[in-house]
């Protein structure tokens, strides 16, 4: 349940903004905030509480989603994407490059929280069952490996091969 909700309903039911606070988790203004919005919007308690979470969300809480900031990123994210398939591409390597074009935008902690988010909802999975040991997944790692052979005085590159049992 979100915590607007929790706040409207434990105000409802006579609870004080400091423990309702202590309770959530949440700022003693954070509540206040909340119940000031809750009067100013002219609805009663259930008549809000009735609302979906998102569209109540989205009356009480400034978005980040919403801002330009943000969506100038979510406008490279696609590529970002595609660039991240590349050999040798890092989200490291994205960000500096988001920060030549937009220098007063994220740092790299929110840089990649953002993106993150992103591909979880862009990217769908299916969860598969397995027989355990039942296959066996194998792929090639990127760039090649090389060691030095010393009866020839030369780097030899090789390939590395990754396998998993499926379970």
């Amino acid at each position: 349940m979100s915590k607007v909700k929790q706040v409207i309903r434990m105000y409802e039911s006579g609870i004080a903004k400091k423990e309702i606070a202590r309770r959530l988790g949440i700022s003693k203004n954070t509540v206040k905030d909340y119940i000031k919005k809750t009067e100013a919007k002219n609805l009663s308690p259930p008549e809000l509480l009735e609302k979906a979470t998102p569209e109540l969300e989205g009356m009480f809480v400034a978005s980040v989603y919403t801002n330009k900031k943000y969506l100038q990123l979510e406008s490279q994210f696609p590529y970002f994407e595609k660039e991240l398939r590349r050999t040798g591409v890092t989200r490291q390597l994205l960000w500096h490059e988001y920060k030549r074009t937009y220098p007063d935008g994220y740092g790299y902690s929110q840089f990649c929280n953002h993106f993150y988010r992103w591909q979880k909802t862009s990217n769908a999975s299916m969860h598969m069952e397995h027989e355990p040991g039942d296959k066996t997944y194998i792929d090639f790692a990127g760039k090649k490996l090389s060691y030095f052979d010393r009866e020839i005085g030369e780097d030899v590159p090789v390939e590395v091969m990754v396998t998993c049992l499926g379970y």
